[in-house]
C-alpha cells in the first residue's frame, strides 16, 4: 500500500508540473515584458521630497548604495501609469478652466522662475504639464504639478490619486505629503499649497489647502543638512519606521545596518 500511495503522490506531482495553459503562459510573458520595458535608471545624487520622510533612504541614494531588485512589479507599474495618465487629464482640465474663468490663471513654471528671478532653480525637463526642477542651493530635484493664481494669489497645485478606503476617510492633507509641499514652497517661495485627492475607483475628489510656515521650511532644511553631514562622515542615519518602508529599494542595506548609527 505504501508503494501505491507513493505512486499516487508522484502522479499528482507530475500532473501539477504539466505545461501551463496558453492563457497562463501569455499572462506570465506579458508581466515579464512589462517589467523589462521599465528602465530602472540609477537615481541622481540629489534629494527628492518624499525621501525626506526617511533620512536613511535619502542617505543610501546619496552615497550610491546598491538598490534591491525586483520591486517594480507589473501591479506597481500599472498603478503608477494610471496616476500619470490622470495627472495629464486633470492638468488639462485645469488649464482649460483657467482659460475660461478670469479669477483663475495657470502659471508656467519657467515664466514664474524668470519673473521672481529664482537663480538657484532650474528646469530640467517637462513632461506634459508637469515640470521637473532642480534647486542648486538645496540639491533638490522634484516634479511639480503646477502653479495657479487664484484671485490674484499664487498657490502651488499638487494632485494625488489614492485607494477608495483612503479617499473615503480623507479629511486633511496626508502627513506623508507635508515634506513634498514644504520642498515646493522652499523652492518657489510660495506659502500656500492646494492638494487635490482623487478616489482611484470612482474619481470623486477632495481639495485640501496647506499653509507652509517658516518653521516647516526650516525643518526640511535641517533634514537636508543632517543627511549631508551623514554622507560626509559615512554615518548611517537612525532607522525611521513609516509607510515609505513598504516601497523602499534599500531594505537589504537597512537590515544590514540595523536600528542605529554605525
Amino acid at each position: 500500500m505504501a508503494k501505491i500511495s507513493m505512486k499516487n503522490v508522484n502522479r499528482l506531482i507530475k500532473e501539477s508540473k504539466k505545461e501551463k495553459s496558453a492563457g497562463d503562459t501569455f499572462l506570465d510573458d506579458l508581466n515579464r515584458f512589462i517589467q523589462k520595458s521599465q528602465k530602472d535608471r540609477e537615481p541622481s545624487r540629489s534629494y527628492k521630497p518624499s525621501q525626506l520622510n526617511c533620512i536613511r533612504n535619502a542617505y543610501y541614494q546619496m552615497i550610491g548604495e546598491k538598490r534591491d531588485e525586483g520591486l517594480n512589479t507589473p501591479n506597481i507599474i500599472g498603478i503608477n501609469e494610471i496616476g500619470s495618465f490622470r495627472h495629464e487629464v486633470i492638468q488639462d482640465y485645469i488649464i482649460k478652466l483657467c482659460e475660461s474663468k478670469d479669477k483663475y490663471e495657470w502659471i508656467e513654471i519657467e515664466d514664474y522662475i524668470k519673473e521672481k528671478n529664482i537663480t538657484d532653480l532650474k528646469i530640467i525637463d517637462k513632461i506634459g504639464a508637469e515640470t521637473k526642477c532642480y534647486h542648486k542651493k538645496y540639491n533638490l530635484s522634484f516634479m511639480t504639478d503646477g502653479i495657479l493664481k487664484i484671485c490674484g494669489e499664487y498657490v502651488i497645485f499638487e494632485y494625488k490619486t489614492e485607494t477608495c478606503f483612503k479617499a473615503q476617510n480623507r479629511k486633511e492633507v496626508d502627513k506623508d505629503h507635508y515634506n513634498q509641499a514644504i520642498c515646493y514652497s522652499l523652492a518657489f517661495g510660495i506659502n500656500n499649497v492646494l492638494f487635490l485627492y482623487e478616489n482611484r475607483d470612482n474619481c470623486t475628489k477632495k481639495f485640501f489647502p496647506l499653509k507652509v510656515t517658516p518653521l516647516m521650511r526650516q525643518s526640511v532644511i535641517d533634514k537636508i543638512l543632517e543627511c549631508d553631514s551623514c554622507v560626509k562622515n559615512l554615518e548611517v542615519p537612525d532607522k525611521e519606521e513609516g509607510k515609505l518602508c513598504n516601497y523602499c529599494k534599500y531594505k537589504k542595506a537597512c537590515e544590514r545596518d540595523g536600528d542605529g548609527k554605525r
